[in-house]
């Protein structure tokens, strides 16, 4: 709730108090309703939004921004990763002092303390220093397959009969009757 709403419930309330003049109490109503509606206000605060850490988290060598990096608060376990431009954003944080842990694959961890304060939010920019992983060496073996060279020919067995009846069309012809067997292309 915004202050101005609140003046105008309260002239709204005096107006409504003063046209019915029931009773002898109607400022001390009136300061009563005031305050409650501004400490509704006050705790309905980090609801909204406040208490709120953003930031980037950025290659500190080359200046790029550093997607899906993961940014962890504790206590309280509140996280989050960056998006595709390295930015995060957490809000409706505890107050207080609060550990705040960035870290990247390739990257060394960040790890600082952030103070949130009521109402507040807080930019960052963080630069992650990379650092070479140590990987140990990969040795591969293998054993070579041995080929085999046999060659499966497909074998066709024609008797007279059957060169004579594949080319009864024309006179019996070998080179004829071999074309028209399956695998067979013949050529001029």
């Amino acid at each position: 709730m915004n202050t101005n709403f609140v003046l105008i419930e309260l002239s709204r309330m005096r107006r409504n108090v003063c046209a019915r003049r029931r009773g002898c109490c109607t400022y001390l109503t009136q300061l009563v309703l005031a305050v409650m509606i501004l400490l509704c206000d006050q705790l309905a605060w980090p609801q909204n939004g406040k208490n709120t850490l953003a930031g980037i988290v950025v290659d500190a060598s080359t200046g790029e921004t550093l997607p899906s990096a993961n940014v962890l608060l504790t206590p309280g376990q509140h996280g989050t990763a960056t998006d595709v431009h390295g930015r995060f954003l957490l809000t409706q944080l505890p107050l207080g002092t609060l550990h705040l842990r960035v870290s990247y694959l390739g990257f060394e961890t960040y790890q600082d303390s952030v103070r949130v304060q009521y109402g507040t939010l807080k930019h960052l920019r963080i630069a992650l220093q990379p650092k070479a992983l140590p990987i140990p060496e990969v040795t591969i073996t293998a054993e070579r397959d041995r080929l085999t060279r046999e060659v499966n020919l497909s074998q066709e067995h024609l008797s007279n009969q059957q060169v004579r009846m594949s080319s009864a069309v024309v006179e019996p012809d070998l080179l004829r009757s071999l074309a028209v067997l399956p695998g067979v292309i013949q050529a001029n």
